[in-house]
Parts: C-alpha cells; structure tokens; sequence
C-alpha cells in the first residue's frame, strides 16, 4: 500500500549516509523529552515574574488614545522565553555534544538568538530606528554563518539545478542567502505578532511540524552534529512557547513584544538552515519553507497591497491577515483559530513533501497554491478593504493600535467633510 502510494518518508537512497536500523520515535523523543520539559517548566514560571518585572519598570503597554487594552499590559514575554530557551538548549548541547566542533552550530545559535532577543527588547523598552532593528538581525545572521550555519546552502540550492558554486563564490553566495533567511524569517515573524495567542500558536504549530523532520532524521543517526543540534533547538523552543502561551491566549495578560517576536523567528530560520544543510536532499528545505507558509504569505500579500496603492512595501499599515480577517466579521478568537487551521495546513503539506514521492510533492505544491488562491480571493486578502464590518467588541479586544492609523485617517475625512458641509 505504501508503495502504491509512493510514501518515502526517509529518502535516503540518494545520500552517502550509511543506511542503519532506524530508532524508534518513542526512544528519540524520550531522548530529548527532557530538554522540552526544562524549556517549559522554567517558562511557565518566568513568564509572570517577567510580567511583574515589567511593570515594575514600566515596560507596558497603556491604553491611551485609541488602544483597546482597558489596563497596561506588561512586555517582556519575550524575555521570559529567551531564558527559558536558553537554559534548555545550553543543558541539551552539554549532554548531547561532547566535543567543540560538535558544539559549534548550537553556539551560534544560542548567540545569534540572544542578539536578535536582544535588538527586540531594546525596541520595546525605547523604540529603536529600523535601521538599527536591521543592523541587529545582520549581526544574529553573522553569529550563525561564523559558526558554520548556512555556509552550504548556496550548493544545496543550485546543486539541484546544475550548477556548481566555485569554492571561492559558494561561502559568498551561501552567506548572503543565510542573512536573507534570517532578514526574511524574523521579520516575517514580527509582522505575524498582531492578535492575543497568534503568533506564538502559529510558530508552536509550524516547529512542531519542524520537529517531525528533525525527528525522522534523528531516528536514522543522519548526522552526528545537526541531529542533536536539530531536536535540541526544536525541543526547546517547543517547550518555552507553550509555557508562555496560557498567559498570552485572548485576553493576553502579558505580551511577547519584539524581543519575543525576534527570538521565534530567529529559531524558525535557524531551522530551515539546519534543515537545508547536512539532509538527504534538497526536499527537506524546500518542505521546512512550505511549513513557514502562512507568515510567508502574510508578508508577501502585505507587500502586494502596499505596492498596488501605491505605498511603500516597508509602511506600516493595518491590513495583515488577522486584520483583513476580522473586517470580514471575524472575532479576534475566530481570527486566530482559522489562522492556526491555515498554518496547520501549511505544515501538513511540508511534511507531505518529504513523504511522498517527488512527482506527488509537485501536486501537493500545486494544491496548497490553488487553496491559498481561494482564500485568497474570497476574503479580499490582497486589497484593503474597509471596515465597516468590525463590531465594536471585536475592536475592544484588538492590541495595541491594530486599526488606530485607519480610524485616525476615517476621523479626519469626517471632519473634513463637516467643515466643507459648514462652509458651504
């Protein structure tokens, strides 16, 4: 039946990989269970002393003007994960990789995490300038590339298409591609971060689907330095968003903010690089960048937008698809539900691509692009559409200024219009 089918689950018959009797799921994950119970316990803990610490300092976010929130609502979240994440990863890279060259990707992992954690919660304490946000991201990207992340994925993208990289021209190309991943991925990750419970259930479905992969590549000892390094990452940061999110479901009780925001994304391209590099093919990366589909499209649809009215792709604006959801009626809660079933789908069709064969994974590409359009076109994702729909409860349960900019500008035509009405 499976052959009918065409599963291939592990293709390894096109490596150099010694093929060995595969592990059993039940002893990988019990394996690392451990690092993902560490990641969550201390999340669960840190998050409110993270909540309180805020407001402490005044970290928060304030109702004034027109945001929803009816009380402050602390930051920080973000930092609360990067501890509980840290801990994890530091413990699983201690008892899982032994030597200096084995420790060597995780290192720059783990700096390059801190970092761009670093840049967001800067950015939520005193608003920095998006040319030093970038700088920072460029630094994350830098720590992954010294460390020996992504110094491959040059040939593993042209490889493919017949062309070889020069010695001297793939580290280039290759480190050029891994600050695009990383440029890409966080930012992607921080556009997402909209509505109570959505970016943090989004990112928890996508690396759980992540961990499948790293998981499958566990069980058949594919490689002695980016297996370990794969679960530990995955397992980790599993382990520190679930934590976190029973304090961040609508309505939110502390915020994740862009230190929280950065840390996710910087994990997520940490592994589509270690998920491009030292696998069977080129399939798995592809697969890592289908289950990365909804904040890709979310972006992607935002730029579409910008460039159609006209704007810039960098301008803010309130038309992401948790906003465009709710203008078709959508509370925040409906909202982020169908978005979760969306990144479920995305994450169900990445993993389909590295079981199925390669003739079905072209058709399981073909119909994530015929379903994407359909939801597309039916909710009016890439126009910017009015909200005319948007119940006052629902705008009562938004963050921060989700819609301010575009009532702000509603407001003054109708004060325009009143003062012409006045005039004539």
């Amino acid at each position: 039946m499976a052959h009918v089918l065409g599963w291939s689950w592990v293709p390894l018959a096109s490596t150099a990989a010694p093929l060995t009797a595969p592990r059993s799921v039940k002893d990988v994950l019990t394996d690392y269970l451990w690092v993902f119970l560490v990641a969550m316990v201390i999340s669960l803990l840190a998050t409110p002393v993270s909540g309180r610490l805020a407001r402490s300092l005044g970290i928060v976010d304030r109702p004034v003007g027109r945001k929803v929130h009816k009380n402050p609502t602390p930051y920080l979240g973000g930092l609360a994960m990067l501890v509980a994440w840290l801990a994890a990863a530091v413990l699983g890279g201690m008892f899982f990789l032994s030597g200096p060259s084995e420790n060597t990707p995780l290192i720059g992992i783990i700096i390059g995490c801190t970092i761009a954690t670093g840049i967001g919660l800067l950015d939520d304490v005193i608003d920095l300038k998006p040319v030093i946000k970038v700088g920072g991201q460029l630094a994350a990207a830098c720590a992954l590339i010294f460390c020996g992340v992504g110094l491959k994925i040059g040939d593993v993208l042209f490889g493919p298409l017949g062309l070889t990289l020069p010695p001297s021209v793939s580290p280039v190309v290759s480190a050029a591609l891994t600050v695009l991943v990383v440029l890409a991925v966080c930012n992607s990750v921080n556009l997402l971060d909209g509505l109570d419970g959505l970016c943090s259930g989004v990112i928890v479905i996508m690396v759980g689907a992540l961990t499948v992969l790293a998981l499958t590549l566990a069980r058949y000892d594919y490689n002695e330095v980016f297996d370990p390094t794969r679960m530990i990452v995955c397992m980790a940061i599993l382990g520190a968003i679930l934590g976190f999110i029973p304090y961040n479901f609508n309505p939110a009780s502390i915020f994740m903010g862009d230190a929280g925001s950065m840390l996710l994304g910087f994990v997520a391209a940490s592994l589509f690089l270690l998920l491009g590099e030292n696998t069977p093919n080129i399939r798995w990366f592809y697969a890592a960048l289908m289950v990365f589909g909804l904040p890709g499209m979310d972006t992607a649809l935002a730029i579409f937008r910008r460039v159609r009215a006209g704007k810039s792709p960098a301008s803010p604006d309130a038309h992401h698809l948790h906003h465009q959801l709710i203008r078709q009626g959508l509370t925040v809660r409906q909202a982020v539900a169908m978005l979760y079933v969306l990144a479920a789908f995305f994450a169900l069709a990445g993993l389909m691509m590295v079981m199925l064969r390669v003739r079905y994974g072209f058709i399981v590409v073909a119909f994530v692009i015929g379903i994407m359009t359909l939801v597309t076109t039916s909710f009016q994702l890439h126009r910017m559409g009015p909200s005319d729909r948007i119940s006052d409860e629902t705008i009562r349960q938004l963050p921060k200024e989700a819609f301010s900019e575009e009532l702000d500008e509603e407001a003054g035509d109708s004060e325009r219009d009143e003062g012409e009405a006045s005039a004539g």
